[in-house]
């Protein structure tokens, strides 16, 4: 069990190195994960036309988060939240350039595909339910309290910058590079956000 005040001084400006290394590290991996997500949904629709499987992904990515969101708070309170940022970035990144690895080699075995899909859906949800509560409570001991409320607004902005252009680009990004390499590209944002901690 670690001490989660690791930086033990007081941020004085609210633009700090550690807040932006963080902040910026999010964007990069939201982009990612939102180009990513919509297109896997057109590859879905392209491969097999379902919507019932469509419904499946959304079943097995929320049944995880029910399951493990509690642990997952408790968890940020009693550990290390720099580790915890750091290591589900590393296993989100390894677990998607897993399935970009088969989406390369075997790329006509479409039940393979989507049973390594679903499986990648399930642990990035585990995984999340951990790196959320992490990222949440690292933002209080980053930035100035009086600057709290602007830090979290830019950390929703990103959310919502991040989602409306990795929804616009992720069709055209779709046609014009395919789906492994949009994988791929999803697999490098997690791995280069983490390079990107303090």
């Amino acid at each position: 069990m670690t001490n989660n005040k690791e930086n033990n001084w007081k941020p004085k400006k609210f633009w700090n190195k550690n807040y932006f290394l963080l902040w910026q590290g999010q964007s990069v991996s939201r982009l990612g994960s939102q180009m990513y997500f919509m297109a896997m949904i057109i590859w879905i629709t392209d491969q097999v036309g379902s919507a019932s499987l469509l419904g499946l992904m959304g079943v097995v990515g929320a049944i995880p988060a029910l399951l493990f969101t509690s642990i997952g708070g408790t968890f940020a309170d009693r550990f290390s939240r720099k580790k915890i940022i750091i290591i589900g970035d590393l296993l989100n990144g390894i677990s998607i350039l897993a399935l970009a690895y088969i989406f390369y080699t075997t790329p006509n075995a479409t039940q393979l595909i989507i049973f390594w899909l679903l499986v990648v859906v399930a642990f990035s949800s585990i995984i999340q339910s951990f790196f959320t509560p992490a990222i949440a409570a690292s933002i209080p001991e980053l930035v100035p309290k009086e600057k709290l409320v602007k830090a979290n607004t830019l950390g929703q902005a990103s959310v919502q910058i991040s989602q409306i252009l990795g929804w616009s680009l992720s069709s055209t990004l779709y046609v014009l590079i395919g789906i492994p390499l949009l994988t791929l590209i999803n697999g490098i944002t997690f791995l280069r956000s983490e390079e990107r901690r303090v």
